[in-house]
């Protein structure tokens, strides 16, 4: 039996990045508070988001050498334009050294890791700086029995949990998470696969209700690394069993 997770339609986090109106960022005590960002700086945010989101979807796909592209592109993004506020900087430096990371990671879990620190540095800028990302609203995947139904509910929990990263947002991690445990089980949804294929299924779901319970940005983004690196482990099997090569070697 042939199993290959569905590609969903492209995911944008979509996020509505507002610096408090009429305030900076936050400053030490006794000191004048910055300037709040440009729009100019704003607008260069929300590039670079999106290249965020398009190393996030390459490296669910599998596709390492799609991952370090976007990557490359992003720390170029990361160097031009208007200098952000000083209050920024740090974080941006965490930032580019794991695009450092993903550069000359060599396998999946590695990638994985890298990418998931990448989205929580996002939110932990977001939460520092005081910017609300405002998230759209979403449904839920269309309800229907089988495979590729447990595979399109998979792909939607693990996107709302990225957004609850980079957000960051509690609402948008737990919904995510909360869709890993309520889908049909994969004995259920898998029947007729190989045990390699079902212990896949089993692992992500693992890592989703660990999540459930986490708190904090960092052991969130662990279990969100893991999560990444089990859905695009699952995705270059099915690709390799189609004969599709998915390039995974170093850079």
């Amino acid at each position: 039996m042939l199993l290959a997770c569905p590609e969903g339609p492209p995911v944008h986090s979509a996020l509505d990045l507002r610096a408090p109106e009429g305030s900076g960022v936050p400053a030490a005590e006794g000191s004048p508070p910055e300037p709040a960002p440009s729009s100019a700086v704003v607008e260069r945010m929300h590039q670079q988001l999106e290249l965020v989101s398009r190393i996030q979807r390459a490296t669910i796909a599998g596709d390492l050498e799609q991952a370090r592209a976007a990557g490359l592109e992003l720390g170029t993004a990361l160097d031009q334009g208007e200098a952000p506020p000083e209050a920024w900087r740090p974080i941006l430096e965490a930032m580019r050294g794991e695009l450092e990371a993903l550069e000359h990671a060599d396998d999946l879990r590695a990638t994985g890791a890298a990418v998931a620190r990448l989205g929580s540095g996002c939110g932990r800028c977001h939460q520092a700086q005081g910017i609300t990302p405002t998230l759209p609203e979403l449904t839920a995947p269309e309800e229907v029995e089988g495979f590729d139904a447990a595979m399109r509910g998979h792909r939607w929990a693990s996107d709302r949990m990225w957004e609850g990263l980079v957000g960051p947002s509690d609402e948008r991690w737990i919904r995510g998470a909360t869709m890993f445990v309520v889908l049909p089980g994969c004995d259920e949804t898998m029947a007729g696969a190989s045990e390699a294929w079902r212990a896949q299924c089993q692992h992500a779901e693992s890592l989703a209700r660990r999540g459930h319970v986490a708190r904090s940005l960092e052991a969130r983004s662990t279990i969100y690394g893991r999560l990444l690196t089990t859905c695009a482990q699952c995705h270059v099997t099915a690709a390799e069993a189609r004969g599709e090569r998915v390039d995974q070697s170093p850079a």
